[in-house]
């Protein structure tokens, strides 16, 4: 990501080491090593959290558990070593479930633009650092316009 600031800008925080940068005057996610996104301050038009996860992985898991259970109960000796092999495939399941679940940031600009940053191990009180300096910064610059202006 380019380090090239605009006049009077300055890097708030980076985060994501070095791929999100909140600077007085945008926000930057680099997507890949050719792909970044920029958002002006200014335009920001809505933040929301989102937690992304796959519920089907859950669901199977749960499914699966319920029949190795099942299975376990019969008087068949073939079912019983199946149902070991099920109920461990479905807690497996629900733990790859547990450990792929991640929030997101979605910020949305008056023009259309949408960012979608995924946190990874941020605490709740980290997202709502973020999402806070954000509108702070986007105040600031809202200021600073309006008195360029006048």
């Amino acid at each position: 990501m380019p380090n090239l600031l605009l006049e009077e800008e300055n890097i708030i925080q980076e985060y994501l080491s070095g791929k999100l940068i909140l600077t007085s005057h945008r926000i930057s996610k680099e997507l890949n090593s050719d792909e970044t996104t920029v958002i002006l301050i200014e335009n920001v038009d809505s933040i929301s959290t989102e937690l992304k996860d796959k519920p089907t992985l859950y669901l199977v898991g749960v499914f699966l558990a319920i029949i190795g259970f099942i299975l376990s109960g019969t008087n068949f000796e073939r079912f019983q070593n199946l149902s070991s092999f099920i109920i461990g495939s479905g807690i497996i399941l629900v733990i790859i479930y547990f450990f792929t679940r991640k929030m997101n940031i979605n910020i949305v600009s008056n023009g259309g633009t949408h960012l979608e940053i995924g946190l990874g191990n941020f605490s709740k009180s980290e997202i709502e650092s973020l999402i806070c300096k954000i509108m702070i910064q986007k105040n600031k610059r809202l200021k600073e316009i309006q008195s360029l202006n006048n």
